[in-house]
């Protein structure tokens, strides 16, 4: 292999920067992907179009890119000042400012994003085309997830189930344990330690904790 092959095997793509890597793995399973919406993105404006033919442009003024990517039904944009984002779900941009935050790492689902700095987590829902921000200065975060319209954030402290379609965060409280998998099936997210699992149901909204002979299925 000569040097020039070499340094371009060795060299890091910057985008990689700002992908969110987590150890706690995701079990859930996942449909196949196809990204139905894109951007167009000049000094001046970026133009998004979602997949029924709408174009969305919002006017930078000044504003640069740091980072952006589009999956699914979602698109999401990092500047210097604000974090943007479409939906094929809206015809508009949403738009969250930020402020004296300089680590970010970004993880997309098909329908909702999140964006987790140094003192929050900032959450797109893509159906409602809006941005929630959520402090964590005193956590780590440890997985985030989300399949269609369900979302789970898992910190050193808490579990936060996210329902996107009727924008409900509920928080629950738990023990440190060591977390080493998550799911996303039909209403339900489970969170599997060693000992025991961690449940919600979304039909009937409540937590369960079953030692790990009495997992559900």
């Amino acid at each position: 292999m000569n040097p020039e092959t070499q340094r371009i095997l060795l060299q890091r793509n910057p985008e990689e920067d700002f992908l969110y890597q987590q150890n706690v793995r995701d079990v859930s399973s996942l449909p196949f992907i196809e990204t139905t919406i894109s951007l167009n993105l000049s000094p001046f404006y970026f133009t998004g179009f979602t997949f029924d033919g709408n174009k969305l442009v919002y006017s930078t003024r000044g504003e640069s890119v740091r980072h952006s990517r589009c999956n699914g039904n979602i698109c999401i944009i990092l500047t210097d000042r604000n974090l943007l984002a479409i939906s094929n779900y809206d015809t508009q941009f949403s738009k969250s400012p930020i402020f004296n935050e300089a680590n970010f790492k970004v993880k997309l689902g098909t329908d909702a994003g999140y964006v987790l700095t140094e003192r929050n987590i900032y959450v797109y829902n893509g159906i409602l085309n809006q941005w929630k921000q959520i402090g964590i200065e005193s956590e780590s975060v440890k997985a985030m997830s989300s399949r269609k319209q369900l979302g789970l954030i898992l910190t050193s402290k808490r579990i936060l189930f996210i329902d996107f379609y009727q924008d409900e965060i509920i928080s629950y409280s738990h023990p440190s344990r060591n977390f080493h998998s998550i799911e996303i099936k039909d209403r339900h997210i489970y969170c599997y330690a060693i000992d025991r699992v961690i449940s919600y149901d979304f039909n009937t909204k409540s937590v369960e904790e079953l030692p790990l002979d009495r997992q559900p299925h």
